[in-house]
């Protein structure tokens, strides 16, 4: 056996759950089913990212012990200390510093890919990344083809290709 069935993470991420993704499962019940497995096999001590709308229906699966980071609908996370501000990126360190990134120049267009984005920045920081450069690795993303890229602006009118 592999997978989530044999190994205890220690941080498993659970940013959404959509009905568009049902076409590899038998209904939304074991598309759920399935994604609650990523922690049953977490300690004590490890860390559950999860999208704050889905907290509700998932504490019951999280292990006591594990702490639960939420980020909410824009990318809000309070616990990881990353918030979001007008077009700004904030992130509060444990000792209190605060470091506000200008999301002019982030690549990435849509609230969902912030979210993702946060996603992303948690883990790294998880495993010893700094914040500076996980933001750093974020800034020269590219999305993938046909993904809200922005094509040409003119007269005030920005096209996207999506």
């Amino acid at each position: 056996m592999t997978g989530v069935q044999t190994c205890a993470l220690p941080i498993s991420m659970l940013i959404d759950i959509s009905e568009d993704h049902l076409d590899r499962y038998k209904d939304f019940f074991h598309y759920t089913r399935s994604k609650m497995k990523i922690f049953q096999k977490q300690k004590h001590g490890s860390t559950a990212v999860i999208f704050q709308p889905m907290l509700k229906r998932f504490m019951p699966e999280i292990p006591s012990g594990v702490r639960i980071i939420t980020v909410d609908e824009i990318g809000n996370s309070s616990e990881a200390g990353i918030l979001f501000n007008d077009q700004s990126l904030i992130h509060i360190d444990p000792s209190g510093k605060k470091i506000v990134i200008d999301m002019s120049d982030f690549p990435l267009k849509g609230v969902h890919n912030i979210r993702n984005a946060v996603f992303a920045m948690i883990g790294s920081m998880h495993f010893g990344c700094d914040f500076q450069q996980a933001w750093q690795s974020l800034k020269s993303f590219q999305a993938l083809p046909h993904r809200l890229n922005i094509f040409h602006c003119r007269k005030g009118i920005t096209f996207v290709d999506d």
